[in-house]
């Protein structure tokens, strides 16, 4: 169960046996507030994050504008907290006044915070790792007045992330049987805030975690890798807490493990430069570790508040309509990751973020020749910013038409609200069918062939358009769109910009090879290819504002091949900025 620190304030006393204790008072014509505080129950099974440890109390009070009304207040032994009641105190304030009241609670014997009087938190990470000392809670209320018969509540919680490591526990026997028995880790972790204003939860700094060599969990550690609703167990090896913010930020990391004395080390640092983590969720990195090929995945899992993924090769097949919801899935591998639905049920993504790096994310599959257009997907508030598709060579997986996208959005999709920006390729170079090399462009999405996709006030870098794809965008932002036919290929894509939509450039093409070709005059003429008689279909609507139109020498009335006559329309109230290398004859 999530655990997390209830206070009340409420302007008569409490009933029950709970403890009360008056606090320091403000002015004339005050007003007792009742602060109720209760940390909800808890696995008694668990040692680590169980809470038990965080009997120091510490608050501050602020007026509406943030100034200091009260400094630090320090209350030791509230013991109570975790008891069926609760524990209940009093600060006289003044009646007709507004206030934030700030709180912070951590294990007296733990010597790496700092409270300054107004309530600003100082982090020392000097120290040994697996250290449960350091687990700690905070919040703060919401603004209120002082009135009578006046209840405010607030949830405190880990500032902090969890950063677990674990092996299959056959792994650690395996290790034993070679002789080495581990028994102490050390964590190195770069870029962490050790900063933060327990007003306002902002968390700065930017410092390297060395955690020193000290003695592994002696629990086991159970996280639900394959979200099947049953915890696998793993034998700890590290466990680590970090400051951090409330959105999801990724940092190199290194382990060591070793026996008590620190004898017999083994690094282990290799995939984990994209390591996410986030304010009160555990990140989870669990695998076969130790022996032989390393394999593991990194989760964020839900005992604290969400659920973050960070694997190679990952495949989920849904049987029946899925919510993937309020999750974060950090890659850092050149394998695939793919949503797919055994039979074609919906996979909805709701408040998902993607980070790190990987080969592709395929959002439904292709399973025989054209039948991943029965799937069903929809996406808000999904985001994937600075991503890298990584090919792990040129010639193992071929960029697609010098192009490397990272979403493959396959079926049918709703896209709305989301954020797709930043997407780089370590693939170099291709070489095309003339023996010329072109770069590799990294794309944020692409719509492979007879897909449909509708993008509803996004944000998108690239965006490829395959042949007889269709797209529609309706107040979305998007630097670059290619349009593409393949070569042979007898369809063309769609492509709608509608109303509100802003789109720097889109450039017609065909794919696959060049399309023209050098005569001795080193004068370039269109090869009579059928996937040249097929351009794209463009239509761009009232309301809508391309920069600039690229046609590659198309015209905008094919009627050579008489494939479309039209293949652009341009509707009355749309801007269109340029038009170039438009084709005459």
């Amino acid at each position: 169960m999530k655990k997390v620190i209830l206070l009340s304030f409420a302007i008569f006393a409490l009933l029950g046996s709970c403890t009360t204790e008056k606090e320091p008072t403000i002015t004339t014509e005050n007003v007792e507030v009742s602060f109720a505080l209760d940390l909800q129950s808890i696995p008694s099974t668990r040692a680590i994050s169980d809470g038990t440890g965080a009997t120091q109390l510490s608050y501050g009070v602020f007026n509406d504008s943030g100034e200091l009304v009260i400094g630090k207040v320090v209350k030791n032994d509230v013991t109570t907290l975790l008891s069926q009641a609760g524990h209940t105190m009093t600060i006289s304030l003044a009646k007709g006044q507004s206030y934030n009241v700030v709180f912070w609670a951590q294990n007296p014997l733990c010597e790496a915070y700092t409270v300054s009087d107004d309530m600003q938190l100082t982090i020392n990470y000097q120290g040994v790792n697996n250290d449960e000392l350091r687990d700690a809670f905070f919040g703060v209320t919401e603004t209120f007045k002082v009135e009578n018969n006046l209840t405010v509540s607030v949830v405190l919680k880990r500032p902090f992330a969890q950063v677990n490591v674990g092996a299959f526990p056959f792994d650690l026997e395996h290790v034993k049987e070679l002789g080495v028995d581990i028994a102490a880790s050390s964590a190195t972790v770069k870029g962490v805030a050790n900063q933060l204003n327990l007003l306002t939860g902002e968390a700065t700094g930017e410092v390297e975690v060395n955690y020193s060599l000290n003695a592994i969990p002696t629990e086991d550690l159970a996280v639900d890798v394959d979200e099947n609703g049953v915890n696998e167990t793993y034998s700890y090896l590290s466990m680590s807490y970090l400051l951090a913010s409330p959105e999801p930020t990724t940092h190199s990391m290194s382990f060591v493990f070793a026996e008590a004395d620190g004898s017999c080390p083994a690094d282990f640092s290799n995939g984990l430069d994209f390591v996410p983590i986030q304010r009160n969720w555990r990140t989870n990195i669990v695998g076969q570790i130790l022996t032989g090929e390393v394999s593991f995945n990194v989760k964020i899992d839900p005992i604290y508040e969400g659920q973050t993924l960070n694997s190679g090769g990952l495949y989920y097949n849904f049987s029946e309509d899925t919510i993937i919801k309020d999750k974060v899935f950090a890659f850092n591998t050149n394998e695939a990751a793919t949503f797919t639905s055994e039979n074609n049920t919906l996979i909805a993504f709701e408040n998902v973020t993607f980070s790190g790096r990987i080969q592709y994310i395929a959002v439904g599959e292709y399973r025989d020749k054209g039948s991943y257009v029965k799937f069903t997907n929809t996406l808000k508030n999904v985001k994937a910013e600075n991503m890298v598709v990584d090919h792990p060579g040129i010639h193992n997986v071929r960029p697609i038409d010098f192009m490397a996208p990272l979403f493959f959005f396959r079926g049918v999709n709703t896209i709305e609200d989301c954020v797709f920006t930043g997407t780089t390729t370590t693939a170099n170079l291709y070489e095309d069918n003339f023996h010329d090399f072109h770069p590799v462009i990294a794309y944020d999405c692409g719509v492979p062939n007879g897909c449909e996709a509708t993008f509803n006030n996004c944000q998108i870098d690239n965006l490829y358009a395959w042949s007889h794809s269709q797209i529609t965008l309706n107040n979305t932002n998007v630097k670059y769109i290619r349009c593409s036919t393949h070569l042979w290929s007898k369809s063309s894509s769609h492509l709608t910009i509608g109303a509100g939509s802003v789109v720097d450039e889109i450039f017609v093409t065909s794919s696959n090879t060049d399309k023209r070709q050098k005569d001795e005059a080193g004068q370039w003429h269109w090869v009579d290819l059928p996937s040249n008689w097929w351009s794209p279909s463009l239509i761009i609507k009232a309301g809508a504002h391309v920069k600039r139109l690229d046609m590659n020498g198309r015209t905008m009335d094919d009627t050579v091949h008489n494939v479309y006559k039209q293949t652009v329309i341009i509707e009355e109230g749309a801007i269109v900025d340029e038009i170039v290398n438009l084709a005459t004859e």
